[in-house]
């Protein structure tokens, strides 16, 4: 009992102070590049032991955490300086989970409003800033910076995602698409987007390694449903121990026609690029929050706390990003938190989402098909200071409406730059109308639809 005590009472410490090679390092990027493989080895070791912690040991984890975040941002960040200032909150004595509800839920809109240099934190060196832009899911693109210490997180992460599922990063493992996910680059054989969607490519290469049977398959929900499609015609007799798939959403029964054809569980997590891991699954199907790395919150729509089993919106307070900090963020998910104990033994709570699902847009004239995720990206990547929401309208098999709400003016030029691509991405299936716009409504569920089909 003693033993095990110790072990717990140094596994929350590094937790508390992790990860350590980012804080030994400080300045010196060569010096994080020499620690940090032995740092992963012991997150890793140390998450292994977080399976036995009750749920007061995460409460005391997680204020020691939040203490730390806040007093960087009101100490190092123009506009959480401000805020506090301005709503009287100070950090030094933060001792209590109420006393987050003093700062009102941020938003992507809100942060938009103000430049990045505003949420930027000044004392932290230029080497652990990694520029970073959202899929747009909600329609909102926003530009931001990663931190390094979140990177070398993420790795360690997938170890635990792959272990509550009954897997391991030493089993042989495909990775399918997923080019944004650096965490996976040590991982397996991994095979782009356009090499796995190239026919002649999946002939050659890809089905012939498959037959060496990877364990474990990975990909985005998107790439995860046209698999299932491609190999039922090319491949049927494909299987797997497990597969794993991040990104959208995937309703239930399509989880479990995918799981009946490749004869294996299925398991997501739960994410966001601002605010990294929030979830797990388990073995026993249940999404555990990750409470090493946010402090997770549901709140009303004027910003009060929900009680346990009630949806609301998602508010999270992220512990790794020092360089641009997300305090009380709101991702945009309606959620509920479940207080009951999992049948997997661990005592972290158990979330409950109603995800966004990539919707598909089908061309009109060939089976193929684009994911509105992939359509949304490339708006992302190439428009997020000029366009501040969009959303897309299918208005007849071959008539997309691009609805969008400028930052600033777009000059014709701009314009037709704009519809240009997006033809491009769309294989010139579809004529696209750009329709200027000052508001983009919410459905009646109070979410923002990427894609509506007015056909």
């Amino acid at each position: 009992m003693e033993k095990m005590t110790l072990v717990k009472n140094l596994a929350k410490k590094i937790i508390c102070a992790a990860p350590l090679s980012v804080e030994l390092s400080g300045n010196f990027k060569l010096l994080f590049e020499l620690f940090s493989p032995s740092d992963k080895i012991i997150q890793d070791w140390v998450l292994r032991q977080t399976d036995f912690f009750s749920e007061n040991d995460w409460e005391e984890i997680q204020l020691i955490k939040l203490k730390k975040i806040l007093i960087h941002a009101g100490e190092n960040v123009s506009y959480w300086q401000k805020l506090f200032k301005e709503i009287n909150f100070n950090p030094e004595t933060f001792k209590d989970f109420s006393q987050l509800q003093k700062i009102s839920p941020i938003t992507r809109a809100e942060i938009k409003k103000n430049p990045i240099e505003e949420f930027t934190a000044e004392n932290i060196s230029r080497w652990r800033f990694r520029e970073a832009i959202t899929s747009g899911s909600t329609g909102e693109p926003l530009k931001f910076f990663q931190d390094l210490r979140d990177n070398l997180r993420r790795e360690v992460n997938t170890f635990h995602e792959l272990r509550y599922a009954g897997a391991s990063y030493r089993d042989h493992i495909a990775v399918l698409g997923m080019e944004s996910h650096h965490d996976l680059n040590n991982f397996g054989r991994r095979f782009g987007s356009a090499e796995w969607g190239d026919d002649k490519f999946r002939q050659s290469v890809i089905y012939p390694y498959l037959k060496l049977k990877p364990a474990t398959l990975i990909a985005n929900g998107s790439d995860l449903r046209r698999f299932l499609f491609l190999t039922r015609k090319e491949a049927p007799d494909v299987i797997f121990k497990t597969l794993m798939y991040r990104g959208e959403h995937i309703r239930e029964s399509e989880r479990d026609n995918i799981s009946r054809f490749f004869k294996c569980p299925i398991f997501t997590n739960y994410g966001s690029r601002e605010c990294s891991l929030l979830g797990i699954e388990c073995e026993y199907h249940k999404l555990h929050l990750a409470p090493w790395m946010n402090y997770f919150e549901i709140v009303s729509d004027d910003g009060k706390a929900v009680p346990d089993g009630q949806e609301g919106n998602a508010v999270v307070t992220f512990f790794e990003n020092f360089v641009v900090p997300f305090i009380r963020y709101k991702i945009g998910d309606k959620a509920a938190i479940n207080s009951e104990l999992c049948f997997c033994g661990r005592k972290s709570k158990i979330i409950a989402f109603s995800g966004r699902e990539s919707d598909f847009i089908k061309f009109p004239d060939s089976s193929k098909s684009l994911s509105i995720l992939d359509l949304a990206r490339r708006i992302d990547e190439n428009y997020y200071n000029e366009i501040r929401q969009y959303q897309f309208e299918l208005r007849s098999e071959k008539l997309i409406v691009f609805r969008y709400i400028p930052n600033a003016d777009l000059t014709e030029t701009e314009k037709k730059r704009l519809s240009g691509l997006l033809e491009e991405a769309l294989e010139c299936q579809f004529h696209v109308v750009l329709e200027e716009t000052a508001a983009i409504n919410p459905s009646a569920g109070g979410k923002t639809q990427i894609l509506i089909r007015n056909l």
